[in-house]
């Protein structure tokens, strides 16, 4: 739609520069700053963005004040830009808060994985070389692992606390293994006075609600106390819970189908590369259904390099790697905007134009220029 409405712009950029070579020359010339913004609005600009079409209407009023004029005097760009820089104001502190909250709920989302992450290797790592009874599993698998998944977040893997939650894993697999706890009688019984407070507090931390959590305390304390006193276990610790199998970790950490991976062989080296050297800020158009939709790299992860892509109000479109980016591109989905500055793209383009009827031309003998 802005084409149409840049085209109409075409005579009073052409009077201005017949009698002020500032237009051509200089960087800060009002009718230069206008272009360079409408340039940047038309490499933004989607339907998805600019649903009732304000900004489109705000541009056609400012280019046809421009195009309409018919006076001797100068066109008065710097009345133009004015306008439109102050319509533009209104929205831009908007779309940067909305862009700051798009980023730092992609930002928590990828720290909740790599949280999910480390504390599912942890417990790999205890429970490799154990087989503790099917409760005692489901405990640390899954409301203990979403305890230490909080303590990661809030507190990293250095704090005292986190130690501490570490430490109960170490103790409960400790408790439930009969060959190693008859040694250390009193190790025992001190597990059994704390184990269940421990558990109660960390529970807390994650507002599960009072009767679950301590329901999942007394079973843990009648485990303990039958530990302790050298008689069978209850029967539950035998039985798989199915409220605790919800709460599993793996169930958190499900992958997406192989089949959504694009293959290595699939992605053209050549475009991952020229994608990865994108600055943020660069513009990609993705074919819709109807409307072609437009967004911006706003922010790449430092965790797993996933691009999150807005649009120019802020508002996230996508979130996407750069290997599915380069397959969508391949396809003919999706395609990179070149963001050079309108002017200085057409003024080259010329120049190439003419230099390659230059190229073309036959040379002249003496006799033609004579």
């Amino acid at each position: 739609p802005l084409r149409a409405l840049l085209a109409r712009l075409q005579i009073p950029f052409l009077k201005t520069a017949f009698t002020d070579p500032n237009l051509l020359e200089g960087d800060h010339h009002p009718a230069r700053q206008l272009l360079d913004e409408l340039g940047a609005l038309a490499m933004s600009w989607c339907a998805s963005a600019d649903p009732d079409r304000a900004l489109l209407r705000q541009i056609a009023l400012i280019v046809e004040s421009l195009a309409s004029h018919h006076t001797d005097g100068p066109v008065r760009f710097d009345q133009a830009i004015e306008k439109l820089s102050s319509f533009l104001d209104n929205g831009r502190r908007r779309a940067e808060i909305a862009e700051q909250r798009s980023i730092e709920a992609a930002l928590g989302k990828e720290r909740l994985r790599v949280a999910r992450l480390r504390v599912a290797s942890l417990l790999d790592m205890h429970l490799r070389n154990t087989d503790p009874l099917p409760w005692v599993r489901q405990v640390l698998r899954g409301p203990w692992a979403n305890y230490l998944v909080l303590l990661w977040l809030r507190q990293g893997e250095a704090s005292q606390e986190y130690r501490d939650a570490r430490r109960f894993i170490d103790e409960l697999l400790w408790c439930d293994s009969p060959k190693v706890r008859q040694e250390e009688p009193e190790r025992l019984r001190a597990a059994r006075n704390e184990l269940p407070n421990i558990f109660r507090q960390g529970m807390a931390r994650i507002a599960s609600h009072d009767r679950e959590v301590e329901l999942l305390a007394e079973q843990l304390d009648a485990f303990l106390s039958t530990v302790v006193a050298g008689v069978p276990v209850p029967d539950f610790v035998y039985e798989n819970d199915p409220t605790l199998d919800l709460a599993d970790l793996s169930r958190q950490l499900a992958d997406a189908p192989l089949e959504n991976q694009p293959l290595p062989q699939d992605v053209d080296a050549g475009m991952l590369a020229h994608l990865r050297a994108l600055p943020p800020g660069s513009w990609f158009e993705f074919k819709r259904e109807g409307e072609p939709e437009r967004a911006r790299l706003s922010w790449v992860s430092p965790y797993s390099n996933r691009s999150l892509l807005v649009n120019r109000s802020g508002m996230k479109v996508m979130e996407m790697d750069v290997e599915h980016l380069a397959r969508q591109i391949d396809q003919g989905m999706a395609r990179v905007i070149d963001g050079t500055r309108l002017l200085e793209r057409t003024l080259s383009g010329l120049v190439e134009q003419l230099r390659q009827i230059s190229d073309e031309a036959p040379p002249q003998s003496d006799q033609d220029v004579a």
